[in-house]
């Protein structure tokens, strides 16, 4: 029996060396792994006025489809006074929200047929 307990000695110590030397290789092969493959860093947010994709693209404003097929971010607004020249304040498709939108742009066409556009901006 003694020679029976001199052996589980070293098992237990190369068990725990073992175990030792893989926590030590995980670790340091996760940190490299997370290092080398992790998601890429978000693109930088754009600005009010260039073009956009989907909202998420724009710094916590809307990205706006225009009927042509053009889309932009947008600025949230209340009144003409808070957007550029370029733009006026005018209600969203789902009318919860107003923003500024490009003036004069095609945003339909009307049951004749004929173009509709946005209104433009009083001088």
């Amino acid at each position: 029996m003694a020679d029976g307990a001199e052996e589980v000695v070293p098992r237990r110590k190369w068990g725990l060396a073992f175990a030792a030397a893989f926590l030590v290789v995980a670790s340091v092969g996760g940190f490299f792994a997370y290092r080398h493959w992790r998601a890429p860093d978000p693109a930088p947010r754009k600005q009010i006025g260039e073009t956009c994709l989907a909202s998420d693209e724009c710094p916590e404003t809307p990205c706006i489809r225009e009927f042509t097929g053009e889309s932009y971010c947008a600025k949230l607004c209340d009144t003409d006074d808070e957007c550029s020249a370029a733009y006026v304040c005018d209600p969203t498709r789902s009318l919860l929200r107003h923003v500024c939108m490009k003036a004069g742009v095609q945003t339909g066409v009307a049951s004749g047929g004929s173009p509709v556009y946005r209104r433009v901006r009083e001088p």
